[in-house]
Formats: structure tokens, sequence, C-alpha cells
């Protein structure tokens, strides 16, 4: 004879998964408030080759109640929706609860990118006086957490940079 199982066993292994279901759940919850990535500024950092460097600083708000620990970033830059350039950092900050950094990272164009941007103020030569500000947009992720659990925040950053903000490096 088989010895039934009582119902009881039942409900308690189905309210255990419910229970472990819902736990692992609530720890995937991500931050209340992403942080907010913007363009602060950029500067010319070295020209070689068919390659240049840019110094970019990125402002992160860490808007949440928790202090945000950054393990990197990496972005992509467009300005009047051609890109651009591309960089990353791997340097470890942490932002303060409902407080800013900098954030410095090195992004690389190549001369095509740079010919392909420009070549938009060729095509407009009674206009390329005149234009002092250009659209650019940031892609990319800020890798947060520790070392051990860390997870990726999705950068998307839209706005204007006046050209004349753009420093040239000593000697240029």
């Amino acid at each position: 004879m088989i010895p039934k199982k009582k119902p009881w066993s039942h409900i308690f292994l189905m309210a255990s998964l419910a229970f472990l279901l819902l736990c692992g759940c609530a720890s995937l919850k991500s931050r209340t408030e992403p942080p907010r990535v913007n363009l602060a500024s950029m500067r010319v950092k070295q020209i070689r080759g068919l390659e240049a460097a840019f110094e970019v600083d990125l402002r992160v708000l860490n808007r949440s109640e928790k202090p945000l620990m950054i393990q990197g970033v990496d972005c992509d830059l467009a300005f009047n929706n051609r890109q651009f350039a591309q960089g990353v950092a791997g340097k470890q900050q942490q932002i303060p609860p409902y407080e800013s950094k900098i954030v410095t990272l090195t992004v690389y164009s190549s001369m095509l990118n740079m010919v392909n941007v420009v070549q938009r103020l060729i095509k407009q030569p009674d206009k390329a006086s005149k234009v002092e500000k250009w659209s650019y947009a940031l892609k990319g992720h800020v890798r947060a957490g520790s070392q051990a659990s860390s997870y990726k925040i999705p950068i998307n950053s839209k706005g204007e940079i006046n050209l004349k903000a753009i420093t040239a490096p000593d000697g240029y």
C-alpha cells in the first residue's frame, strides 16, 4: 500500500516556493531612482595619426537615497546625429546620496568620424560661421555596485554643446 501524502505538505511546499520567488525578485529590484548622466565638458587631449583623443567630463547625479558605487563607464558620443567618438573609464568612485560628481574619461575618434561630423558644416558654408552649438547624444552604461555584484545602468543623454567651449591642448 502506497502512503498518501498529506495535503498540507503540498501547501507548505507551494508557499515556500512562492516566498523564495518573491525574495529573489525583491533582490533584483533596481535602484529607486537611476542616476542622471550629462556631458559637462570636453577637451582635445591629443591628435595623432588617424585618430584624436578627447577628455570628456560626465556629470553623474545620484538621485537615490543610497550611495552609488561606480565601477566604470562606457559611452558613445554623437554630434548632430553622427557618430563621433567612444570611450571607457574604469576608475572607481562613490557618489553619496543626492550628490553628484564628475567622471572623466577619454574618448577616441577616428579621422573618418571627425570628417563626417565636420562635413555638415562644409555643406552649409553660409551658416558655418554662425553655428556655435551642436546637439549631442551620449549613450552607454554606468557599471555600478560592488565587484562581486555589479549591474549596468543605461546612459541616454541628449543636449547641446557650445563649440567655443571645446578647448585645444597646449601648443595648438
